[in-house]
């Protein structure tokens, strides 16, 4: 009986073996963020520029995609009710990798704090009705986010704009009259 037990030990330490590559495990889509407020002011047709400000009310960092933050606009949307200044995609796109994608910025904002900036675009001087509201795109820690578009690019097979829509959670600041 040992010998048998030696041969099957020998034979296992010799005979080929089938290497498998871990599978990544799937990407959770992220928990929707809450307690985070988006405000905007100082709106100045006449600059062409609104202040906001980004509120985290959690006891984590949030982290907003700032690439377009401080303007201009990705996207301007407008609505019978407001222009609707988009930083961010709103929808999914489809597609590959579009000509006016830009690496993806990241702002931090801790917990309990906030951060501000002037956002400027020459549309906020042609305004096309009475008020103006922003959508932004706030998400969780974006080490995940950045690697997944990093891969995206590369491969140029998917749209980098929904990956972020995917990461994002979407903000949008209540409306402001236009004033001047």
């Amino acid at each position: 009986m040992p010998r048998l037990i030696t041969l099957v030990v020998f034979l296992f330490a010799f005979a080929p073996q089938q290497r498998s590559t871990p599978r990544p495990a799937a990407a959770s889509p992220p928990a929707h963020i809450t307690h985070v407020e988006l405000q905007v002011s100082k709106l100045s047709r006449i600059d062409g520029k609104f202040h906001w400000k980004i509120s985290n009310h959690n006891n984590v960092s949030v982290y907003a995609y700032s690439t377009y933050l401080w303007g201009p606009a990705l996207h301007l949307r407008r609505m019978r009710d407001a222009d609707i200044f988009e930083t961010t995609p709103t929808e999914k796109a489809g597609g590959g990798c579009p000509d006016n994608y830009q690496p993806p910025l990241m702002l931090q904002i801790p917990p309990n704090d906030y951060r501000e900036g002037d956002f400027e675009d020459p549309a906020i001087k042609e305004l096309s009705s009475s008020s103006i509201a922003f959508r932004i795109a706030i998400g969780p820690e974006p080490t995940r986010i950045s690697q997944a578009l990093y891969r995206v690019v590369k491969d140029c097979r998917q749209n980098p704009f929904d990956v972020l829509y995917d990461w994002a959670t979407i903000l949008e600041s209540p409306p402001v009259p236009a004033g001047q």
